[in-house]
């Protein structure tokens, strides 16, 4: 969540549009640097003053009954103000205001923005002065008018555009209009909507040639033809056989607000006469106010978008947590059954330990992506021989490549391939990879692993013959959250943020990924790039360090302090079947009397606890010469590099992450048991 609100929150602040939020009864909360850009006055300050001090006088009263009427009703409002410039002059704006709702359907916030619209409305001051003499000038004022409430109250860029070349034939009373999106890719000839009189019914072709379409892009500037300078133009294909009768052609380009070009709209063969001046000036006012609109429209779908995947992936989130909670807790009422029997309650226990394994997992990818996306990730650089990473991953993800009955494949290339990076997370990487394919590759499938070296790479490709990739898939799917369509069997199951941490730890390593599918069931390949290392930075890389296991700890005595008194009484006993003497205790203050007193050779200490925390529990223990020795071992569920550094700071010797793994804790005690 903090994520997609920071994702949020920058968008906001890149946005040129003066944007803002308030609360749900209307107190302004955040206001985006283009306001402060407008006002020469910081977001903060102009938070805490009234804010119609910058409001005309004359739009001051219904604003402010608007802005009542709204909150009030809790529909959306929107109003023509004018606001204060830095320089002292005021300039009109177009404000709407969205409420937004939480997942009960109550009023959580209101999202905003000011839209100006000042040029387009000295446009209709000058047209209104021109056109005031004439009736049809009128006429076409009220239709401008109605056509800039009409396209600002849209909230599809579709609908938008519908609307929009409809207006267009009405006002300019032409037999053809159309509007084009600029997509940088052959923009010439996307027609996104059209409207055509009876005169070209059963013509499929557009208004205007690609070449004239591409001009106006470039240029970013209207240009108006008649008839005859059109039919002569070589850009012109014609339309059939009603091209010589086309009464000319004109075409403005849609700006969004910093003047970058996002496409044109055009109109074709008037009714009556030549297009004039007067026509273009309408055609551009046209085309601002629909540039305008697009903007809101897609800041709008911006904002949904995020927050349906927001709760989207909180829905996801709770499901995936509460599934490893079911087979614990029948596990847990399991074993309060006399006389269970050894078998069953070795399965018991196993059933535990994999779904908390599980557990773990999710946390762990939720707080490798936070730490990624924060910059807060530091590899640790080996040397690498990359056949080593395969190998490692592979060993991961065999039980769930057997449980499905899949068939893998290692294809390596003769020569050695060694690379600069972090042996952890590279099998993570290739982990991720596969266990994505095992996911959604049917039972008994085929996946195959490649390794190729180049003279500059390293190349590692994870291919399956599974569900694919659906083609409008493929370029989103190492975003954050994304993820395809799960089925009824939940197989798919996940957090959707699996392929985002694989692009970004691939990224640290200065390498690429990419996806590569034929469709749905056709298979889907993931190829990983990575820097070789060249024999000069081989030799100079420092190789990865080895480590070995050591015997299981026996016959210490162990101060065991933690809050929890579940979390202590499990962890106790786990180590007194290991053959330690265990004291437990539950508050900082009784723990530093019993060390002390018993004088333990091992103290593990939760940090959150009631009366002091664990840091300083650890220095007091530091202090007292019969407990200035002790292997002290932090447990706790705060695995951050800031964490990590206070907790060594204060004094401890390690930092283990809960769920304490019960191996390498056994690991760290191996090294302090006499031998024999």
């Amino acid at each position: 969540m903090r994520q997609s609100e920071r994702r949020l929150r920058l968008l906001l602040d890149s946005m040129q549009q003066k944007i803002f939020t308030t609360t749900a009864d209307g107190n302004v909360d955040y206001l985006n640097p283009a306001w402060s850009q407008f006002t020469g006055l910081e977001a903060g300050s102009m938070r805490d003053w009234n804010w119609t001090q910058i409001i005309h006088p004359d739009d001051v009263d219904v604003s402010v009954r608007l802005w009542q009427e709204a909150l009030a009703n809790g529909a959306e409002l929107q109003v023509e103000q004018r606001f204060l410039r830095a320089d002292g002059h005021f300039r009109w704006h177009l404000s709407r205001a969205v409420p937004v709702h939480d997942e009960a359907g109550r009023l959580a916030m209101w999202i905003g923005s000011n839209t100006d619209i000042h040029d387009v409305k000295l446009v209709e001051s000058e047209l209104a002065r021109r056109l005031r003499a004439e009736r049809r000038h009128s006429a076409v004022l009220a239709k401008v008018a109605a056509a800039s409430n009409q396209l600002h109250t849209s909230a599809s860029m579709d609908v938008i555009a519908a609307e929009l070349v409809d207006i267009v034939r009405d006002i300019l009373d032409v037999h053809q209009a159309a509007i084009s999106f600029d997509t940088h890719d052959n923009r010439a000839r996307a027609i996104n909507a059209a409207s055509v009189s009876g005169k070209y019914a059963g013509i499929s072709s557009g208004p205007a040639g690609p070449q004239l379409c591409a001009m106006v892009c470039r240029g970013n500037q209207p240009l108006r033809l008649t008839r005859d300078a059109l039919l002569a133009h070589p850009g012109w294909t014609g339309l059939g056989s009603e091209a010589d009768r086309a009464s000319g052609w004109m075409a403005v380009p849609l700006k969004a607000q910093d003047g970058s070009n996002i496409g044109i709209l055009q109109a074709c063969d008037k009714v009556e006469g030549e297009f004039s001046e007067e026509d273009e000036a309408i055609l551009t006012q046209l085309a601002s106010i629909a540039a305008s609109g697009f903007e809101n429209a897609r800041l709008y779908e911006t904002l949904q978008e995020e927050h349906r995947r927001k709760d989207e992936f909180l829905a996801m989130l709770a499901h995936e947590l509460r599934n490893p909670l079911a087979p614990i807790r029948a596990a847990a009422d399991l074993l309060t059954i006399a006389n269970l029997g050894e078998e069953r309650i070795r399965k018991t226990s196993a059933v535990i330990s994999r779904q908390v394994e599980h557990m773990s997992s999710l946390v762990a990818d939720l707080l490798d992506i936070s730490r990624v996306t924060r910059g807060l990730i530091e590899l640790e650089d080996h040397s690498l021989d990359i056949k080593r990473v395969v190998a490692d991953a592979v060993e991961q993800v065999r039980p769930l490549v057997e449980a499905r009955n899949h068939e893998l494949t290692v294809i390596s290339s003769a020569d050695s391939a060694y690379v600069i990076g972090d042996h952890i997370r590279l099998v993570q990487v290739l982990s991720n990879l596969l266990n994505n394919a095992v996911k959604y590759t049917p039972p008994g499938g085929r996946i195959v692993i490649h390794t190729e070296a180049t003279a500059s790479s390293v190349i590692l490709s994870v291919e399956d013959n599974g569900v694919g990739v659906a083609e409008e898939l493929q370029p989103y799917v190492f975003d954050l959250f994304s993820q395809a369509a799960r089925t009824s069997d939940r197989t798919q199951g996940g957090l959707g943020i699996g392929l985002a941490l694989v692009r970004s730890l691939i990224m640290l390593h200065g390498g690429s990924v990419t996806c590569h599918s034929g469709g749905a069931a056709t298979g889907s390949r993931f190829t990983v790039s990575l820097p070789r290392v060249d024999p000069v930075q081989l030799k100079a890389a420092k190789e990865e360090p080895h480590d070995g296991r050591g015997a299981a700890a026996r016959k210490l005595r162990i101060l065991l302090v933690d809050d929890n008194v579940d979390a202590a009484e499990m962890l106790a006993m786990l180590l007194e079947a290991a053959g330690h003497e265990v004291l437990v205790e539950h508050n900082g203050a009784r723990g530093l009397e019993r060390a002390r007193r018993d004088k333990p050779a091992v103290c593990i200490l939760d940090i959150g606890l009631p009366d002091m925390d664990g840091n300083e529990l650890a220095r007091r223990l530091r202090q007292h010469h019969d407990t200035a020795e002790a292997l002290l071992i932090a447990a706790t569920g705060y695995g951050g590099a800031h964490d990590r550094g206070n907790t060594l700071a204060a004094g401890f010797d390690h930092h283990m992450v809960k769920p304490v793994d019960s191996a390498a804790l056994f690991d760290l005690l191996a090294p302090l048991v006499p031998a024999g």
